[in-house]
Order: structure tokens, then C-alpha cells, then sequence
């Protein structure tokens, strides 16, 4: 099967370097993600990098209301195996 999930990108390429510890600050509480991840990602040389994906409804509505510009909310498919990885092969 496949379902729909959201996830969380940043597009680090023209953040500047004075920000980084107030986005990955507020990054950090939102996602549940350590700080130090985040900052490491900002200075990514990736000029998009995936921060998240599943995100929950509380996530991306605190997302969408911390004002941080560089962050976007994407939609994916992923494949679910309703009988976990028994079969999975076959399919």
C-alpha cells in the first residue's frame, strides 16, 4: 500500500549564519530534533535538506506559525506493509 505523508524541508542556502542558532532553536522544539542536528544541516552544503518526515498536524501547524520563511511542507508517498517486511519482496 502507499500513503501519503508530510515532511519538513529547509532550503539553507541564503540563511544567514546569524540565524542558525534561532532556526535550529525553534526547529529543535518543534521537531524534537537536536539542535546540534539541525545546525549541522544549516551548514550543509545541500541547498535542501529533509529535517522530518510524518509529520503530525501539531508539527506542521507550529511550522507554519513560527514564521521561518526557509521551511517548506511537502507531501511524499511511502509504502506500507500492512503485514510488516513478510511479502515485501514480492511486491
Amino acid at each position: 500500500l502507499s500513503v501519503q505523508v508530510r515532511s519538513a524541508y529547509l532550503s539553507t542556502r541564503n540563511i544567514p549564519k546569524e540565524r542558525y542558532q534561532e532556526i535550529s532553536d525553534s526547529l529543535s522544539y518543534i521537531l524534537g530534533i537536536e539542535p546540534s542536528r539541525i545546525r549541522e544541516l544549516l551548514q550543509s552544503k545541500r541547498a535542501y535538506v529533509r529535517l522530518k518526515n510524518k509529520l503530525s498536524e501539531e508539527e506542521i501547524q507550529a511550522i507554519k506559525n513560527s514564521g521561518i520563511r526557509e521551511i517548506s511542507i511537502e507531501n511524499e508517498t511511502e509504502r506500507f506493509y500492512p503485514n510488516g517486511p513478510l511479502l515485501s519482496q514480492t511486491l
